[in-house]
């Protein structure tokens, strides 16, 4: 319990500094953008060895090291824009995979991000209209349903279970901080972009991964 609690300690911390680098010295963004969810991959990895992990914190694991990957493509703004998606893609099916259960709900968070997504992908396609860029609605379209659907499974994973909690806000937040991120990349850039789509994103991991650690202890961490 005490380890877990130095762990998120140490990752709220990092995440602090790479919104407070990314606004103060950019030029060391790239070295610490990725702690925040290495710590967290770390913590599961520890866990595992010391507790035994389960089948849901493997998946979960592997999500944050897929994500890690995509954090690694985009630190170069849109020049490898699509490894990044793709890395991130691959993350949102294996969450998907842990998420996943027979037993599937339809709730009402659920029913709102899937029209959400309808809408945005709409608008987006308005600026997507030459070149490169016309080129990216198909693969945004992809990424867009891999997202919704984490996010459709996050909610009836939690709905099986006694309705909203960490797992459901944390896909959402995940939402949240890829529509900015992609509206940024896509359409325009604006000033308080790094703070929503990197606060929105760790919030969200971090989230995620409380579920994969309380799965290990079975108990919850606060």
């Amino acid at each position: 319990m005490r380890l877990v609690i130095i762990f998120y300690s140490i990752c709220i911390l990092a995440s602090f500094l790479a919104i407070f680098v990314k606004y103060r010295k950019e030029s060391l963004y790239k070295y610490v953008k990725l702690a925040p969810v290495m710590i967290l991959f770390l913590l599961l990895l520890v866990l595992s060895v010391l507790s035994g992990g389960t089948r849901f914190s493997y998946f979960v694991a592997a999500g944050l090291l897929f994500s890690m990957f995509g954090d690694f493509f985009l630190l170069d703004d849109s020049r490898y824009l699509i490894p990044g998606m793709i890395s991130f893609s691959l993350a949102h099916i294996i969450y998907i995979a842990a998420f996943f259960h027979t037993d599937l709900s339809i709730t009402v968070p659920g029913i709102v991000i899937a029209v959400f997504s309808l809408i945005y992908v709409f608008n987006v396609k308005t600026f997507l209209r030459t070149g490169f860029q016309k080129k990216m609605f198909l693969p945004v379209l992809v990424y867009c349903a891999l997202i919704t659907a984490m996010n459709l499974a996050a909610q009836s994973y939690e709905a099986g279970r006694g309705g909203l909690s960490v797992l459901s806000i944390g896909a959402a937040l995940f939402y949240v901080s890829d529509a900015f991120l992609s509206w940024e990349v896509i359409v325009e850039k604006y000033k308080a972009s790094a703070l929503i789509v990197l606060a929105s994103y760790y919030s969200a991991q971090m989230l995620i991964a409380y579920k994969a650690v309380q799965s290990i202890l079975s108990v919850p961490i606060l």
